[in-house]
This record gives structure tokens, C-alpha cells and sequence, in this order.
């Protein structure tokens, strides 16, 4: 498990963990599974300073930010990215 994590790493040049839908990680298993990602992270010698979240998730009071923002203090994970503020350049100038 760890040589996966670790070829992961290495040959993809990740620095951080996805928690989205439809991902190992999502917001409805956060409070359990990012214990268990961060555990064999950190098996395999790695560190994990960043949680990336949803797309969509931009809006600090989003129903998703207390069980993803208490699996990540509780993993000691200081770091998070959020979502993507959506441009349609057609219509909206930035």
C-alpha cells in the first residue's frame, strides 16, 4: 500500500488529497476516511500539508466545511483549497 501511495506521489507530483465527490475521500466520508489516507500517507514517509476541496465549494458557510475543516484539524492538516469561482467570459468580465 505504501509503494502505491508512494508511486502516487512521486510519478504525479501531488502535494495534496482530493476530498470530492466520487473520490476515496468526500465530504460524506471525511470524518472517516481521511484518517485512513492520512495514516498510509504517512506510512510511505510522506507528509500531506493540504486538503483540495470540491469545485464548488467557495462559500465559508457551506453545509461540507465543518466535517471536512474537523477531519483536517483532527489529521493535523493546516492547509486547504477551495473551489473555483466559475467565469462565463461570453457574459461576465473579470
Amino acid at each position: 500500500r505504501a509503494s502505491v501511495v508512494q508511486s502516487l506521489r512521486f510519478g504525479c507530483g501531488y502535494d495534496a488529497l482530493c476530498c470530492r465527490d466520487g473520490y476515496p475521500v468526500s465530504p460524506v466520508n471525511v470524518a472517516v476516511e481521511l484518517p485512513k489516507a492520512v495514516a498510509g500517507i504517512r506510512a510511505a514517509g510522506l507528509a500531506l500539508p493540504m486538503v483540495t476541496g470540491p469545485t464548488d465549494l467557495v462559500d465559508p458557510e457551506d453545509a461540507r466545511v465543518p466535517s471536512i475543516f474537523g477531519a483536517m484539524q483532527s489529521a493535523g492538516i493546516r492547509f486547504f483549497k477551495p473551489g473555483y469561482f466559475m467565469i462565463n467570459h461570453r457574459s461576465q468580465d473579470y
